[in-house]
């Protein structure tokens, strides 16, 4: 299974018009913090769905969103955490 995904961080608040154009056709958007408001992935949610981690800039948004997200995606293991300290090592 071939998935697209689009990868994105540091919006602060605003979503640039190029966005919309690069993540076209895009299976998957991830937000890897720094988000702003809830607005930004309400709008990146028009493109695609949306998996997202809080960064050191965001507060106030909704406690469902945590630091560090982990899922699985076509069999492989996905982690998702906006500044990089504290990723367990490989086993």
């Amino acid at each position: 299974m071939f998935v697209i995904i689009g990868v994105i961080s540091d919006t602060h608040n605003l979503v640039r018009p190029e966005v919309f154009k690069v993540f076209n056709g895009v299976d998957l958007s991830v937000h890897a913090g720094d988000i702003g408001e809830r607005d930004v992935l309400l709008e990146l949610e028009i493109l695609a769905p949306v998996k997202t981690v809080l960064g050191n800039n965001d507060w106030g948004l909704p406690a469902k969103y945590k630091e560090q997200l982990s899922f699985k995606l076509s069999e492989k293991n996905i982690l998702i955490q906006h500044i990089c300290k504290d990723i367990p090592e490989e086993s």
